[in-house]
């Protein structure tokens, strides 16, 4: 399998993407970043989108949660790769805000984010909860499901600037077969 690296970075009002494997590329992709990578000896898109494209303070008084959308697919037949595992990082000025691995059977991750101001000891520690999904004993990570979505509860878009996502696959076509760790594809939106 080919080492690949998917590097992206996307604030919340404007971003701009790095690829990294051979070539690097910059772009402006405000509601969505699609990029591409080998794995194996099939091409691999991932593409994270963000709706709404922007999160204002008007937006959340409306009650709109914001989500994140995961996709690893192979862009020569448009087919979501199976039993995918996501390593999602979320920092916002040089803290981390998420730290935690997602799986999903059809490889289509789509993660509710609901903003969330704490105050006191829990803004020091930028605490953030997950809930829903369904847990794995095994590898304890949380599974989503259309019945049963993720929700991350945070001090994620509760503030205008720059949010960092560093994605890293961890499984491909298996739910516990996890990839060599200098073989995961990672990208930094």
């Amino acid at each position: 399998m080919a080492i690949a690296t998917f590097i992206i970075l996307i604030p919340i009002f404007a971003s701009t993407v790095i690829i990294t494997t051979k070539q690097s590329a910059f772009a402006d992709g405000l509601t969505q970043e699609q990029l591409s990578a080998s794995l194996g000896s099939r091409k691999a898109d991932l593409l994270i989108k963000m709706n709404p494209p922007v999160v204002t303070t008007e937006t959340l008084s409306q009650g709109q949660k914001p989500t994140v959308q995961l996709r690893l697919f192979d862009s020569k037949t448009n087919q979501s790769f199976n039993h995918v595992t996501y390593y999602v990082i979320i920092e916002k000025d040089g803290k981390r805000l998420l730290s935690n691995m997602f799986h999903d059977h059809n490889g289509d991750l789509i993660l509710q984010v609901n903003p969330v101001n704490a105050t006191g000891k829990a803004a020091a520690a930028n605490t953030t909860s997950i809930s829903g999904g369904e847990p794995d004993p095994l590898l304890d990570i949380l599974t989503a499901s259309k019945n049963n979505p993720i929700t991350v509860s945070g001090p994620i878009f509760v503030r205008g600037g720059s949010y960092h996502f560093i994605v890293r696959i961890e499984t491909v076509d298996s739910d516990y077969t996890m990839l060599p760790y200098n073989q995961e594809p990672t990208c930094r939106i």
